[in-house]
C-alpha cells in the first residue's frame, strides 16, 4: 500500500438485481478517491569525499584535512545530514634532519647527443628520500650529474643527404610560414626540410614525422585570442600531418604545404607539436619538435613558455634558423642544451634550392649528424 507521495483508493460494488425494461439503469460500479497525498521522506545525501590537501609541514609531522559537501538535504522526516564534512589525519612525521638527504644510485646513461663530431651523454641522481628540505640545486653539480664523452670521431665532410640516420625518432618539425619569409622564403624552407627528412630512415622502429605549420591570425580579435593563448581557433596553425613513417606520404604532404602568411603563432605550433607526440610518440624512441623558422615569432613570452613546456614533458627542441633575421640570443634560450647541437644556422646561396651550398658550417648533415644519437649510415 502507498504511504505518501500520492495514491489512488478504489471502491467497487456489484449488481443484485438486473433493471427490467422500464427500470432506471444501474448507477457506476467503481469509484475512485486519492490517497497518501502527503509527500514523502527524502534523506540527506552527501558528495563523496575530496582529495586530501597538502600536508601543513615538510617533515617533522603535519596535518592534512579533506572535506565533502551536501548533495541533497533531508526533507519531509527524513535522514538528517551527518555533522562530519571534514577529517583531518597525520603526515609527513619523518624527522626534519637534514642529514637524511642521502643520494642515490646513479640513473642510466642517457643516448649520445651526437652521432659524431663529439657529443655527450648524461645520468644523474637523486634523493633516496626527499621530505621536502633536499634540495638537488644546492649540489655541487658534480655530485647529481655526469657526463661522458661519445662519439668523438669527426663527421663525414658531405653534401646533404649523404648521411642516414637510422635511429628511432619521433620528429614533430614545425614550419614558420610567416608573413616574412614570403613565398619564396617559404619554398626554401621546404626544400630544407625535403633535404632533412630525406636523410632519416622512416619505419616501425626508425624514424616517424609530423608536420605542423605556423602561420598567424589575420584580424585583431584572433591575434587577442592567439597571444593571450585562450584558444587556436582563427590562429592559422594547423596539423599538416600526423606521425608517419610513410616516406612516400611525408614527402607529399611537404610537397603540399601552401604558404600561411602573417606573423608566425609558433607558441600554438609548439602546442600543436606537444599533443601530437603526447598521442602518439613511443616510450623507446626520442621526442624531437625541430622548428624550421626564418623571421621572429608572433609572441616571444609565449614562444618561451611554450619551449618550455616542452622541455619539461622531456622533449628535445631544436631549431633550424634560414636567415639573419632571427635573434639568435633568443632562440637560444627557447632551444635544449647544449646549443651547438640544438640551434642550426643554416643560409643557403641566393635562389639556391638545395641546402647543400649553403655557407654556413652548418649543414643539412650537420643538423642530421647533431640529432640523430647513433651511427649515421651513407645513403
Amino acid at each position: 500500500p502507498v504511504t505518501c507521495g500520492g495514491g489512488v483508493q478504489k471502491l467497487t460494488r456489484r449488481i443484485v438485481s438486473e433493471p427490467t425494461a422500464f427500470g432506471a439503469a444501474c448507477p457506476p460500479l467503481e469509484e475512485t478517491r486519492p490517497c497518501g497525498a502527503q509527500p514523502c521522506p527524502t534523506d540527506c545525501a552527501m558528495n563523496d569525499w575530496g582529495e586530501w590537501s597538502t600536508c601543513t609541514a615538510a617533515c617533522g609531522g603535519g596535518t592534512r584535512s579533506r572535506t565533502r559537501t551536501v548533495a541533497e538535504r533531508e526533507e519531509n522526516g527524513g535522514a538528517p545530514c551527518p555533522e562530519e564534512t571534514s577529517i583531518s589525519d597525520d603526515c609527513n612525521t619523518q624527522s626534519c634532519d637534514a642529514t637524511s638527504c642521502t643520494l642515490g644510485d646513479w640513473g642510466p646513461w642517457s643516448l649520445c647527443s651526437r652521432a659524431c663530431g663529439g657529443g655527450f651523454q648524461q645520468r644523474s641522481r637523486g634523493f633516496v628520500e626527499d621530505h621536502g628540505l633536499c634540495k638537488l640545486d644546492d649540489l655541487p653539480e658534480e655530485q647529481r650529474l655526469q657526463y661522458y664523452h661519445c662519439n668523438t670521431a669527426a663527421c663525414p665532410d658531405a653534401a646533404s643527404g649523404s648521411l642516414r640516420c637510422a635511429a628511432k625518432l619521433d620528429i614533430a618539425v614545425v614550419m614558420d610560414g610567416s608573413g616574412g619569409c614570403a613565398k619564396d622564403g617559404f619554398e626554401a624552407s621546404k626544400a630544407f626540410v625535403k633535404a632533412f627528412l630525406g636523410s632519416l630512415s622512416l619505419g616501425d622502429d626508425e624514424a616517424q614525422v609530423a608536420l605542423v605549420v605556423a602561420g598567424g591570425p589575420a584580424s585583431w580579435s584572433n591575434y587577442m585570442s592567439c597571444t593571450n593563448g585562450t584558444s587556436l581557433v582563427g590562429c592559422n596553425v594547423r596539423l599538416a600531418l600526423p606521425f608517419s613513417a610513410d616516406a612516400s606520404e611525408v614527402s607529399s604532404a611537404v610537397s603540399g604545404l601552401a604558404w600561411p602568411g602573417s606573423p608566425a603563432h609558433v607558441a600554438g605550433a609548439l602546442a600543436l607539436a606537444g599533443g601530437a607526440l603526447m598521442q602518439d610518440a613511443r616510450p623507446d624512441a626520442q621526442s624531437i619538435v625541430l622548428v624550421v623558422t626564418r623571421g621572429r615569432p608572433l609572441s616571444s613570452s609565449r614562444t618561451a613558455a611554450a619551449a618550455a613546456a616542452l622541455a619539461q614533458a622531456g622533449r628535445r627542441v631544436a631549431w633550424v634558423l634560414l636567415s639573419h633575421d632571427v635573434a639568435e640570443e633568443a632562440v637560444a634560450s627557447w632551444a635544449s642544451k647544449p646549443t651547438r647541437d640544438n640551434v642550426f644556422l643554416v643560409q643557403a646561396e641566393p635562389g639556391a634550392t638545395n641546402l647543400a651550398t649553403a655557407k654556413e658550417e652548418t649543414k643539412v648533415a650537420g643538423v642530421v649528424a647533431a640529432l640523430c644519437p647513433t651511427a649515421l649510415l651513407g645513403a
